[in-house]
């Protein structure tokens, strides 16, 4: 599934921030909202930073993506907008329905074959920057094979944010 931009392109990432913070709230995870809370600066800052080097005219994909956070907030932004993440995640209903509100195309990978390098197979020279934001103390696996995938599936002087 090709990912689209939602139609309700905020203009700042203060907005975006504030309508994802919204978001969550009315979701009323516990999980969610705290992890919100915990991480909302670096979410803020993360966000500006993408915004500062990558264009919007390049889709992103988020590796790991958690809550979809910052997806989120790129999306609104109005980047087009992937994430992949392992099951545990990516089936939980309101992450599967913050995607869909958001227009972010959500691929649950099993966690074998993120480390395996074998997820999102029929895609190379796609991505214009892959974010890598939320899961580094995770790779507890020869990541070899993984960033040969990364590499893989950036495009031509596309970059990874970690």
């Amino acid at each position: 599934m090709t990912p689209k931009a939602p139609q309700n392109r905020l203009q700042t990432i203060a907005e975006a921030c504030a309508a994802v913070r919204a978001d969550v709230e009315r979701g009323g995870s516990g999980d969610d909202i705290s992890y919100f809370n915990y991480h909302e600066q670096r979410l803020h800052a993360t966000a500006a930073r993408v915004v500062e080097l990558v264009p919007r005219t390049v889709e992103v994909l988020d590796i790991g993506g958690h809550y979809l956070h910052l997806s989120s907030v790129l999306a609104l932004l109005g980047y087009t907008m992937s994430a992949i993440d392992v099951p545990a995640f990516a089936r939980l209903p309101m992450v599967v329905e913050r995607a869909a509100r958001t227009g972010i195309a959500l691929t649950a990978v099993e966690s074998a074959d993120i480390a395996a390098g074998q997820f999102l197979a029929d895609q190379s020279d796609r991505f214009g920057a892959v974010l890598f934001c939320e899961i580094l103390e995770h790779i507890t696996f020869n990541p070899i094979a993984f960033w040969r995938r990364v590499h893989t599936l950036l495009r031509p002087n596309g970059m990874i944010l970690v």
